[in-house]
């Protein structure tokens, strides 16, 4: 068995991750999920040394920039008028929600990258496969390919 996080039992781990994203998907604070953010860099560095990160950084950052970029551009709600572009305002609010969206999508996908290190497909099958074994099998198949 590993040592650390992944040596606790399946169910533990199975809680965290399952909080962890109710967290990240419910509270969009911005000061919340940067810290969330945080916490889960460094528990991916803490897990392999940052090698997943270091393979998923380009991703991420292109990601974070798409929502940040595109949100403003296509939502025009809000009150408070940054600047015009073409003759479309950007909106404070808008790039606002687009940092709080582009930072829950980030913390997703690292905790979803932390999740495939933790729990492997022999404990998700452990926790469901006596409940639900087709369910378990097609979800831990799904669950595989959230990062790929």
């Amino acid at each position: 068995m590993g040592r650390g996080f992944a040596s606790f039992h399946p169910f533990t781990c199975f809680l965290y991750f399952v909080g962890t994203a109710m967290l990240v998907m419910l509270d969009r604070h911005p000061v919340f999920l940067l810290c969330g953010l945080i916490v889960l860099v460094l528990l991916n560095v803490v897990q392999n040394g940052g090698k997943a990160l270091y393979r998923w950084y380009a991703g991420v950052l292109l990601l974070f920039l798409f929502f940040v970029i595109v949100n403003p551009l296509l939502n025009h709600k809000g009150s408070h008028i940054l600047f015009y572009f073409s003759g479309n305002p950007i909106m404070l609010e808008a790039a606002i929600k687009g940092v709080t969206v582009a930072l829950s999508l980030v913390c997703l996908l690292m905790m979803f990258i932390s999740y495939n290190r933790v729990i492997t497909a022999d404990k998700f099958l452990f926790l469901f496969a006596k409940l639900i074994p087709k369910w378990a099998l097609l979800a831990m198949l799904t669950m595989r390919f959230v990062p790929l």
